[in-house]
């Protein structure tokens, strides 16, 4: 009896020991939102919470925190994280944690930098990084890729830029800058394709702002540009593409600026001004002996209008007439000509559109046959050679939609065109009047 009591009790003490060895290596974790307001519980963290490794939430808040060595082994808060009113001068030996709720760091004094998470890859929920009045860098932030909410970037007075930043693509959000005093451009965004809203606001010395030029406009549902005194200049493609080309209703709350950049009317302005005509579609038809000229345009800006150019050799150019354009203008306007005397071969038309100032542009040539010639290129289209139908020798020369000669030689049977880019082509031979068009691939 005496022995199976002596077993027992040890069998005991074995399973305690063992359940309590699982326990800590395990980890014992406390459960809800963690406020931690001294430096002592920072450092006594792990004896406290021997293997602790992950929380729900977490609060440093307390001029007393100086360090996080006592909480550099957590890996993960799926709650938020927020860090008000320490002591702190950076994040340093926070290197193993790499996935937060929420990131708040808001009213830290000394804070200078976010040197210290390495690891930091995922932001669940939003980023607030407000009232920081010492925080210069963003650069040890380049570790983020992912942010599920909004961020916002407030009263930040030394902060010039947000280096750092640039492996964010995308957010669910919204992306607010403001009252940062001395922030000159938003350079750091420039990874940065798609977004809710951006609201850019009341930023005194900020010059700049190409640095959120690559975020798609058409992902976006509001645009606020506001009281940045110094910003003169909002012609990126991201604002422009979003402001739009309706005259009579230009989108986004533009207000508050300076120059160019004054209100949204004239961020369309100037964006108009550097927009082309839009040709969105160029044709040329036979209709019995004449010759149907078709095109159409999706907008316009000072367009006086299109000269119809008519040639026999891509070379030698006649304007058969000339077609008013509208203006300015973001509807879709269509044209049309007819050529009522078409030469025999091959005819080549062309159109030069002309703004008020007398400034032009060509469009590609595009051609009609009124004959057949005897001599053809094979394949139609090609790859990468061509050769004639009947044997040719001699010299030939290759031109481009736009006439612009891109090939020469001397031709002994086969011409490898697998340098030309695919595209329409005219090849001469012999200083022949006629040219043969073809297709590369």
């Amino acid at each position: 009896m005496k022995n199976y009591i002596l077993n027992f009790l040890k069998f005991l003490l074995v399973l305690i020991f063992g359940l309590s060895f699982m326990a800590v290596t395990k980890g014992t974790c406390p459960t809800g939102i963690v406020t931690i307001t001294t430096q002592a519980e920072i450092d006594n963290f792990s004896a406290t919470y021997p293997g602790c490794t992950s929380l729900d939430a977490l609060i440093l808040e307390g001029n007393g925190i100086v360090n996080l060595e006592g909480i550099g082994h957590l890996t993960s808060i799926a709650g938020d994280f927020i860090v008000r009113n320490t002591g702190l001068k950076s994040f340093k030996r926070l290197d193993q944690l790499h996935t937060v709720g929420a990131f708040i760091v808001e009213n830290n004094l000394d804070l200078v930098r976010f040197s210290g998470t390495p690891k930091l890859a995922t932001v669940t929920g939003d980023i607030l990084i407000h009232n920081n009045a010492s925080l210069i860098h963003f650069d040890k932030l380049h570790t983020i890729n992912s942010v599920g909410g909004d961020i916002t970037l407030s009263e930040l007075p030394q902060v010039i830029d947000f280096i750092g930043m640039h492996n964010i693509q995308s957010i669910s959000g919204t992306l607010t800058i403001e009252n940062c005093a001395n922030l000159q451009s938003l350079e750091g965004f420039e990874g940065m394709t798609q977004l809710d809203e951006i609201i850019i606001n009341n930023n005194g010395s900020l010059t700049d702002i190409s640095g959120i030029e690559n975020i798609d406009e058409s992902t976006l549902a509001n645009l606020t540009i506001s009281n940045n005194g110094s910003l003169s200049d909002c012609m990126i493609s991201s604002v422009c593409g979003f402001v739009g080309t309706d005259t009579s209703f230009p989108n986004g709350n533009i207000t508050g600026n300076s120059g160019n950049c004054a209100d949204a009317g004239a961020v369309q302005i100037v964006c108009m001004a550097a927009m082309p005509v839009e040709l969105v579609d160029f044709s040329v038809r036979k209709n019995d002996n004449q010759v149907f000229i078709e095109w159409s345009t999706a907008s316009e800006l000072n367009n006086s209008g299109f000269e119809i150019q008519h040639s026999v050799n891509a070379t030698d150019w006649e304007v058969l007439s000339f077609v008013s354009g509208n203006g300015s203008t973001d509807k879709l306007n269509a044209y049309k000509f007819i050529d009522m005397a078409p030469k025999s071969g091959l005819n080549y038309y062309r159109l030069k559109q002309v703004d008020f100032d007398g400034s032009f542009e060509y469009s590609e040539i595009n051609t009609v046959n009124f004959g057949v010639n005897t001599l053809a290129v094979f394949p139609n289209p090609a790859s990468d050679r061509i050769q004639f139908t009947d044997e040719h020798r001699g010299a030939y020369e290759i031109y481009n939609s736009l006439g612009n000669v891109v090939l020469t030689g001397h031709m002994t049977g086969v011409i490898a065109i697998d340098q030309l880019k695919a595209g329409i082509y005219f090849i001469r031979l012999d200083q022949r009047e006629n040219l043969i068009r073809f297709l590369i691939k």
